[in-house]
């Protein structure tokens, strides 16, 4: 499936874009607070992201920043909605050598890297 949007959850949000939702992930911090990681799991709902447009150069970039070809992340394609509107997107979900590598994950609060709660947690660290 082709698509030129990207929802985004922790260090590319930039806090003034619209928020969407999207459902079937939690979001951890893989054992530190430096970063998030959107975790399956298909009971839940409401992660907060943001959808950004992208191109297919923009996509090629990404996964290489986020270490696609090394297993730390994975791109899945998602459905991310906010009020009536609904959009398909690609999103970076926690890989398998990031998985292995991690032995605590602790939760975001709210599901949301830019909420009160997250920042005062990350800035005690």
């Amino acid at each position: 499936m082709k698509t030129n949007k990207l929802a985004v959850y922790g260090t590319l949000r930039d806090g003034k874009r619209e928020t969407w939702k999207v459902d079937g992930f939690n979001l951890y911090f893989p054992g530190h607070r430096n970063y998030p990681v959107a975790m399956p799991n298909q009971d839940a709902s409401d992660l907060v992201v943001e959808v950004v447009d992208v191109d297919e150069q923009d996509i090629d970039n990404y996964d290489v920043y986020e270490g696609v070809s090394s297993g730390l992340y994975e791109r899945r394609l998602v459905e991310a909605y906010k009020d009536d509107k609904k959009v398909k997107a690609w999103m970076y979900t926690i890989g398998t050598l990031l998985l292995q590598s991690t032995g605590v994950f602790q939760e975001v609060p709210g599901k949301d890297w830019y909420s009160d709660k997250c920042q005062k947690l990350i800035h005690l660290t």
